[in-house]
């Protein structure tokens, strides 16, 4: 069973409250990611461009996770597969 009561031992009213606050995270973290990308012109840029969704994606995922792939290269964080 996982933490947020989702497991079969639970009744339908502790699953539909988990599942709303599923739904309350996901649009919080969204609502956040449109905020962001609003205000940064780099990333609208490269959103708006005349490149193909796999392009933008790539270009994206470097902006987004640069601090990520240099921990990462430093050998002080690995990431799993």
């Amino acid at each position: 069973m996982n933490t947020l009561g989702l497991g079969l031992g639970l009744g339908l009213g502790a699953k539909r409250e988990g599942l709303g606050v599923l739904r309350e995270k996901f649009e919080r973290e969204s609502c956040g990611a449109l905020l962001e990308w609003v205000r940064n012109a780099g990333w609208r840029e490269i959103g708006e461009g005349p490149m193909t969704n796999s392009e933008k994606i790539a270009l994206l995922r470097q902006a987004l996770f640069a601090d990520v792939d240099e921990l990462e290269k430093s050998g002080e964080v690995v990431l799993p597969d």
